[in-house]
């Protein structure tokens, strides 16, 4: 997981006041503004697909991080070529990710960092697959359904991601 947060938290309610800073920032002008860029990028891919856990894959195929990074003109390949070169690898490996370096690039793009750490959240956390009931049976609790978790496409991550944004966005224009 590549977001600045651990789940242990230092004392109650440390969690929910991470979020709530996180919906104000993105309620903000700064953070509307980062959503709406983000929106176009999004829109913009020519393969309506988003990739988890990576900014781009070799194929190509970037995060929601990277498409904005791709919409501002960066050359997102390039830029993750160069970076595994300075540590000696020549090639993309799957194994490679940018843990931790997400929502910094998010920053440099214009985001704000709570905007940004919420965005990486939502790509590779909250929208990364579900949990589904795998038989039928007389169960007492909900919880002692046995489940399996199935991993969502890249159409469907694009598509949830690109909702949720669409969704944090005020109707009227800042």
């Amino acid at each position: 997981m590549r977001i600045g947060y651990a789940e242990d938290e230092d004392y109650p309610g440390q969690f929910g006041l991470w979020q709530g800073n996180c919906t104000r920032s993105i309620q903000g002008k700064a953070g509307q503004a980062a959503l709406r860029e983000l929106e176009a990028a999004l829109l913009a891919l020519p393969d309506k697909r988003l990739i988890a856990h990576k900014m781009v894959d070799r194929e190509g195929d970037v995060c929601a991080i990277g498409a904005l990074a791709k919409h501002k003109g960066r050359d997102v390949v390039a830029e993750t070529r160069s970076q595994l070169a300075e540590i000696g690898i020549d090639h993309f490996d799957d194994e490679i990710d940018g843990d931790g370096e997400m929502e910094e690039i998010g920053m440099e793009l214009g985001m704000p960092r709570l905007v940004a750490w919420k965005v990486v959240e939502m790509n590779d956390v909250i929208f990364d697959g579900m949990d589904l009931v795998t038989c039928e049976g007389p169960y007492r609790w909900p919880a002692e359904k046995p489940k399996v978790w199935v991993p969502i496409s890249p159409e469907e991550r694009y598509s949830r991601v690109l909702a949720w944004v669409q969704g944090q966005l005020k109707t009227g224009r800042l």
